[in-house]
C-alpha cells in the first residue's frame, strides 16, 4: 500500500489529468470530469470507502506514470 504522501500526490495528479487547467493543483476534485473519474461517483456521491479510495488511487498511479524525460 502507498504512503500518505505519495496517495496524495497522486489523488491529485489523477484529479488534475480529469479537471480544466484553471483547476489545475487544487487538492479537491473541483473541476473534474466526473464521468471519466475512476472513483466513480465513489467520493461525491456516496459516502467514503477510504480502503477502496485508496486502491483505485494506486492502480491508477501504477497505470499512468509520468512520462520520463530524456536528457541529450
Amino acid at each position: 500500500m502507498i504512503d500518505k504522501d505519495t496517495y496524495k500526490r497522486e489523488l491529485i495528479r489523477m484529479w488534475d489529468s480529469l479537471r480544466d487547467d484553471k483547476y489545475e493543483g487544487r487538492s479537491t476534485c473541483i473541476g473534474t470530469r466526473c464521468k471519466e473519474c475512476p472513483l466513480g461517483n465513489t467520493v461525491c456521491c456516496e459516502p467514503i470507502n477510504a480502503f477502496e479510495v485508496v486502491k483505485v488511487v494506486e492502480k491508477w498511479a501504477k497505470e499512468n506514470q509520468p512520462k520520463k524525460i530524456q536528457s541529450f
